[in-house]
């Protein structure tokens, strides 16, 4: 008898699309978490945390779900809000005196305890059966840090990819023409990948907008006569330090009291994450169910979840949860077999094997337009789509929460 019986087999095609929008958000997504400055140089541990994420939550919700074709992975929502967080981590723990890779391990190990914090709750709400309260945390509370995060995420990739902060426009007093360039082409290949994911009927359309925005930008540099190390000494390509991208909590997490205390002090911005995780599981099941018409117990899946991003997160990952578009593109598969999350493991640990290689041929400018084009995806969807769709107080209270967010901090935003 064949390892991978006939009707498996038959799931290969969609097992393969899934497989490249996994890796493709995998990158992505691990790239985003890093986008403060102090971080980017270390951003191959990001990236190997996203592809940890892919594959163990991946693997443990297809076979622990009931929904038989749930396929999980990093989530736009939940990414963006840690991302904001890292990324005001990081600043606290320069004040404290961490830099270079110390700061990066202290912050990956805040990573670590939040993924586990999460965990937790998640399981907790399953085990108890409180999972139907998800269902009346009020939508304002999630879209408001959404947006915050989405915005951040905006003016974090005009960061990485030019130097320049919106938030602060004084940096905008000296524009240099590289700069300029850099910020133009951000734009646009941004532009290219919304109307890739928008008008372009096809799962594999963005993935390969992405993929190809790469080979372009080698091409240029060829063309220009530029080096592998020449464009990364002008900002064009990220250029990795440390010699392992792998970070293991149970060796490598870092406890003494700088790190400790900035957890603590990030405690409200741990709740965030907490309430947009259970929400995006909501939403996303409540997708599922309405596109597949079918019930599932919500329960359930949030104790599945609970397994799944604690296992993640003891191995260096964080919290990635059911992915609606992945699963409904998974939804027609003939088999039990989980050809899709078994081809995703196979891709994430090729890229994996060769990580360092890749990750040093990734220009910055690929990777700022993915991250301007989610955040705006995300404050666009919250900030102006939920216009239509919500009552006058609760969309007014999205913007308020937004905004505090923004300029006084996430505790302002959880306590409105």
């Amino acid at each position: 008898m064949s390892f991978i019986t006939k009707a498996a087999r038959s799931d290969v095609g969609s097992g393969i699309a899934i497989a490249l929008l996994s890796l493709t958000y995998a990158l992505s997504y691990g790239a985003l978490l890093f986008t403060s400055p102090l971080l980017t140089p270390y951003i191959g541990y990001a990236i190997t945390a996203a592809l940890i994420t892919t594959v163990v939550t991946g693997v443990a919700v297809a076979y622990m779900s009931r929904i038989k074709f749930s396929i999980a992975g990093p989530d736009s929502n939940s990414v963006a809000v840690m991302a904001t967080l890292f990324f005001l981590v990081s600043q606290s723990l320069a004040d404290k005196g961490l830099q270079g890779e110390m700061l990066a391990f202290s912050t990956l190990t805040i990573m670590v305890l939040i993924t586990l914090v999460t965990a937790l709750v998640m399981f907790l709400l399953g085990y108890f059966r409180l999972g139907n309260f998800i269902r009346f945390v009020p939508i304002s509370v999630a879209g408001g840090f959404l947006a915050a995060a989405g915005c951040l995420m905006v003016s974090g990739a005009i960061v990485l990819a030019t130097g320049l902060d919106p938030m602060n426009p004084s940096s905008f007093n000296a524009v240099s023409e590289q700069q300029m360039v850099k910020l133009v082409a951000v734009l646009i290949l941004a532009v290219i990948y919304w109307y890739s994911s928008t008008y372009i009927d096809n799962n594999l359309a963005l993935p390969i907008a992405i993929f190809g925005s790469i080979f372009i930008a080698h091409g240029i540099f060829a063309y220009q006569g530029l080096s592998i190390a020449d464009a990364q000494q002008m900002g064009l390509l990220l250029e990795v330090s440390g010699e392992t991208k792998l970070f293991i909590p149970a060796t490598q997490a870092v406890w003494d009291s700088a790190t400790l205390t900035t957890f603590i002090e990030f405690i409200p911005e741990t709740l965030a994450v907490i309430v947009v995780v259970g929400l995006a599981i909501l939403l996303i099941i409540a997708g599922v169910e309405l596109e597949r018409n079918f019930d599932s117990d919500l329960n359930h899946e949030l104790k599945i979840h609970g397994y799944a991003i604690g296992l993640s997160g003891a191995l260096g990952g964080f919290a990635g949860l059911v992915s609606l578009s992945r699963s409904l593109l998974n939804a027609e598969k003939k088999s039990r077999f989980p050809m899709a999350a078994f081809l995703t493991t196979i891709l994430c640990l090729g890229v994996f094997i060769i990580g360092s290689d890749v990750i040093s041929l990734l220009p910055q400018i690929s990777l700022a337009a993915m991250v301007l084009f989610l955040g705006a995806q995300i404050a666009f969807r919250w900030m102006v789509s939920t216009y239509n769709t919500l009552d006058r107080i609760e969309y007014f209270m999205i913007l308020v929460i937004a905004v505090t967010t923004l300029y006084a901090g996430f505790i302002f935003g959880l306590c409105l």
